[in-house]
């Protein structure tokens, strides 16, 4: 198992059992040989960088509420739809210890994602819209941290 995937899970100290360290290491490295599990760790980084760079550049932290009224497009709508349900769901599992759930919860915003980055620009000229977008993917990184920390993982 890649040394990378050993520091994802035990770089964030929630769980000092070196037996469920080992359980989680070994779920992750599963989960990431699917397709499924390969791409969205792909999104979470594309994610991650557009915060990242963009974070920097306007001198904020983007992690307010998600403006449902500016959700335009059906893209946008569908993939906080599927960050609400799954936030709960991954939120329960690792609650419950079961890695394997967490993991596949997050399976499930995959394709929503990849149709959010396919079809919405996400540094729109509508400030508040581009604000919006970037709340959401802040939500879902958050939301994959908690899992492991997918920003440490080399492609």
């Amino acid at each position: 198992i890649s040394y990378d995937y050993v520091n994802a899970v035990v770089s964030l100290k929630n769980d000092s059992d070196l037996t469920k360290a080992i359980e989680k290491v070994d779920t992750l490295n599963s989960f990431l040989k699917t397709d499924d599990g390969a791409n969205l760790l792909a999104a979470y980084k594309r994610a991650f960088n557009i915060l990242r760079i963009e974070e920097t550049k306007d001198r904020c932290t983007y992690d307010g509420e998600v403006d449902k009224s500016l959700l335009a497009q059906v893209e946008e709508s569908e993939l906080f739809d599927a960050v609400t349900k799954t936030n709960s769901k991954v939120t329960e599992s690792l609650k419950n210890k079961d890695y394997e759930g967490a993991m596949n919860a997050l399976a499930f915003i995959r394709k929503p994602l990849d149709a959010f980055f396919d079809r919405v620009t996400v540094n729109c000229s509508h400030a508040p819209s581009r604000t919006n977008r970037l709340n959401i993917l802040k939500i879902i990184t958050k939301m994959m941290e908690n899992v492991a920390n997918f920003a440490i993982i080399e492609s």
